[in-house]
């Protein structure tokens, strides 16, 4: 139908209400002149079908005629309408996204969960339906009907609901925002993304006439954001660089990971015969075409080198010294990677925050050259595999036991848990073979603790049978806690191995495998590292075939006797001095208990489940990206006002876990390679809240150059005590009492062939610990905040006293988000009145 001639009949016969697709409701915004008299009898447009998309075209049709107003109607073909939302008759205050409404009259809708439990408000899930306009089912699809119509758990009528699959969420006021289809649904880099959501932004670009958003796996394993976008002709020809003014658009709305990676010109958006966009149909991109930055060669060896690492490691055919690092689909985790791959081919070492500032190969190259021409750093000797016939020296990072135990044995319950629930035809045996194999992979695994005149060693197996053991539960609740206390149950470090896995039996297709290694041959990353391989060593059993893992080109013993040979005389002084003057003349602050402190630091813990909202996260995130500073010293910044407002001391110190993974070598070995730092910062209240976080931003880019000397060996090596504290009274009143981290290591889902698998929630008994607390944070919060917990001293604290720190950490973000130039006690005081 030509939408000229529908909407010139429409006008001659003085149509007041009309119900169309959403492809015709688009066509009709286009081609009708706002300004002009047609459609001067409409009053009601209403449209359904697909997604409304408030763009430009039909804001500014609605904008000129002030009585028309503008209707979403939602409804599933299996029940037909069952949500409206009216958009308010003005115009500009529109939302970003309209939302689907409320449902109509005899009809209940449920946002649900996988098990179909409610979730809260603002929380994705799925749309169910129910009520009079249900559809019985399909016909001639019996195994169709029964997964989709199931009983409804909300009345014990016997009548059913629909499973709509559609992916949605309440919103405050009370109606449903549509976020697009489950399977739709997409994580990179750990993060839930909604494309749709990016596209309503696009949208109101006034130059954007269509647009998508998809992820596109054309390289395995390498998932990019592509937004496609058909632009008003006149548009693309006044931007000579349009892709890059879109990319700055979306910027100022969303978080950084929401940015797509690549903008994609299109003539037209191909459609399907139904009038949809065919999603199929849309091209790949073409780096060259989409970064529209005309191709320039490098000239230089630095600037060859940094244009081939980019390449290989964002999977582009070819990278001009011009191309932006982030424009190409770059984040802080290939970063990290971008400073190993150009330590290994230039020998030099570039600090992280450099990547980020010098965006270009140009730019980044320049350093580099720079920094070949000054003193040379002394070169490291290689990381090769080491002999194995003497007992292995304990690592930096090992000794760190000596802050919270002491004694080495004393760790045995230091573990780093897992739980996942699977559903699904387990192959027990399978599983078993599978534990051996990673056990023989890794010799972390097999590693045992024998303590000589010196101190402590590890000592490695030749081989060890992997711990699988099963057990009987009889409902979730005991599963939960069966797993709370299988995660908490010590390791024996003297004869190892520190890696098993039990399998709690909820049912015959139903079972929760909870993997428990230990914390002195594991950290974070090695979690991911042995679930990987879990997965595919499992899945390859069982069709009878030989795992296709990565090579372990060195093990952690490897790692041990390297560091022994090179942290040691002037390099090793010339960390710690730099540590020592950090350090020097501490006095750092300590948080008011709601009950005294004892002597010797031994207390009982509890655990506080601590969100923080995707607002707030999106206002921090804007913060930070004001000063050049990533999510994590932002929230750190703040969580460093909050302790010195509430000590009443400017002397803040907080623990700061590093993953030290900032070597090629290190990718694929399983062992405790993460360190804790202390950083510590002088928080003045007449500073503004930017410069202080500009000083946070600073230390920590400093803390990465130095992070290969841990905070105990700091302290071990000093010759006057530290705050007060020395050598062995360390584990009994350590100086860092609060750690915080934001766990961003790669993680990755167990995936075992003919299985379904999902986290699966421990009751974690009651553990004893030696600081205030500590906070884990994660970045893949199912709403796009982040989750995670405060482990905390119920001997010192109340649990309402810690809800109270957390919530004036958001507090302090929010207020100092709107203005960074406050002083910090300005900030403290305004987020006291806004509470």
């Amino acid at each position: 139908m030509d939408p000229v001639e529908f909407a010139r009949w429409i006008h001659t016969h003085e149509i007041d209400q009309l119900f169309v697709p959403n492809v015709m409701l688009r066509a009709i915004s286009e081609e009708v002149d706002p300004h002009g008299t047609e459609l001067a009898a409409l009053r009601h447009l209403s449209q359904a079908g697909e997604p409304l998309s408030l763009h430009h075209d039909l804001r500014e049709l609605c904008a000129r005629r002030p009585e028309l107003r503008l209707h979403n109607h939602y409804g599933p073909s299996e029940a037909h309408v069952v949500t409206s939302y009216s958009l308010p008759a003005e115009v500009a205050e529109w939302p970003l996204t309209a939302p689907i409404g409320r449902p109509i009259g005899n009809t209940r809708v449920y946002v649900v969960d996988r098990r179909l439990r409610p979730v809260p408000v603002g929380v994705p899930g799925e749309l169910c339906v129910a009520g009079a306009g249900l559809a019985r089912g399909y016909l001639g699809r019996p195994d169709l009907t029964a997964s989709r119509f199931v009983a409804n758990p909300f009345h014990g009528d016997g009548s059913r609901m629909y499973r709509s699959g559609d992916l949605v969420r309440w919103l405050p006021d009370g109606n449903l925002e549509y976020l697009g289809r489950i399977d739709d649904q997409v994580k990179i880099r750990g993060f839930r993304i909604e494309p749709g959501e990016i596209e309503a932004i696009l949208a109101r670009h006034q130059d954007v006439l269509h647009t998508a958003v998809m992820v596109r796996e054309d390289t395995p394993g390498d998932k990019r954001l592509v937004a496609y976008v058909v632009a008003d002709a006149t548009a693309a020809d006044r931007h000579d660089r349009l892709t890059e003014t879109l990319r700055r658009h979306v910027e100022s709305a969303v978080p950084e990971y929401m940015v797509p990676s690549a903008f994609v010109l299109l003539d037209t958006m191909p459609l399907t015969s139904g009038g949809k966009i065919d999603r199929k149909a849309l091209p790949a991109p073409d780096l060259r075409t989409v970064l529209e930055v005309g191709y320039v060669a490098p000239r230089t060896p630095e600037e060859e080198a940094v244009c081939r690492v980019y390449a290989d490691l964002l999977g582009a055919t070819r990278v001009g010294i011009d191309d932006d690092f982030f424009a190409l689909g770059g984040h802080s985790l290939i970063a990290t990677r971008v400073v190993a791959r150009l330590r290994t081919a230039l020998g030099i070492d570039v600090p992280l925050k450099t990547v980020f500032q010098q965006r270009t190969p140009r730019e980044l190259a320049a350093t580099l050259t720079a920094a070949a021409r000054s003193v040379p750093e002394p070169e490291l000797p290689p990381l090769v595999p080491a002999r194995r016939d003497r007992p292995v020296p304990l690592t930096f990072a090992q000794q760190q036991t000596d802050l919270f135990f002491g004694d080495v044995l004393e760790a045995g319950h230091w573990n780093i848990p897992m739980a996942v629930r699977v559903s699904g035809e387990l192959d027990l045996d399978c599983l078993r073979r599978s534990m051996d194999l990673l056990i023989d992979r890794h010799e972390a695994l097999r590693t045992t603790f024998v303590k000589e005149a010196d101190g402590y060693v590890q000592v490695i197996r030749p081989h060890v049978p992997g711990q699988v053991e099963v057990a009987e539960a009889d409902d979730e609740a005991e599963a939960s806690v069966l797993a709370g206390q299988e995660a908490a149950r010590p390791f024996d470090l003297t004869s190892g191995p520190l890696a098993r896995l039990r399998v709690l039996r909820l049912a015959e297709l139903d079972h929760v495998l909870v993997l428990t290694l230990h914390h002195l041959v594991t950290d974070g990353w090695s979690q991911g590292v042995l679930v990987r391989d879990l997965s595919v060593v499992y899945s390859a059993l069982l069709r009878g075939a030989e795992p296709d893992l990565p090579p372990v080109p060195v093990q952690y013993a490897d790692v041990a006797n390297w560091e022994r040979e090179w942290l040691r005389g002037d390099l090793l002084r010339r960390q710690l001095d730099y540590w020592q003057r950090h350090f020097d003349g501490m006095a750092p602050a300590e948080l008011p208990t709601d009950r005294p402190r004892a002597t010797s630091a031994r207390y009982e813990s509890g655990v506080h489940h601590w969100r923080l909202p995707k607002d707030a996260v999106e206002a921090a995130r804007r913060l930070g990206e004001s000063s050049s500073a990533t999510l994590y010293m932002t929230l750190l910044t703040a969580l460093k006002v909050v302790m010195s407002a509430r000590s009443d001391n400017q002397d803040v110190l907080v623990g700061v876990p590093m993953a030290n993974r900032g070597r090629d070598e290190l990718e694929n070995v399983v062992g405790l390679v993460s360190k804790m730092l202390a950083l510590r910062t002088e928080v003045s209240g007449a500073t503004d809240f930017g410069t202080l976080l500009a000083t946070v931003r600073d230390a920590m880019s400093d803390a990465f150059t130095h992070q290969d000397v841990p905070f105990v060996s700091v302290l071990k090596h000093s010759d006057k005590p530290t705050g007060g504290h020395a050598g062995k009274w360390l584990s009994d009143d350590p100086p860092v009492k609060v750690i915080f981290q934001i766990v961003n290591t790669p993680q990755r889902p167990l995936m075992l062939t003919g299985l379904t698998a999902e986290p699966f929630l421990m009751t974690h008994p009651p553990v004893t610990v030696n600081v205030d607390m500590e906070i884990d944070l994660y970045e893949n919060a199912e709403d796009g905040g982040l989750a995670g917990t405060v482990l905390f001293s119920t001997s010192l604290f109340d649990r309402a006293t810690i809800e109270r720190f957390c919530d004036d950490v958001v507090a302090v973000v929010s207020t100092a988000a709107a203005d960074p130039g406050r002083s910090v006690s300005q900030v403290w005081q305004v987020r006291g009145r806004d509470q």
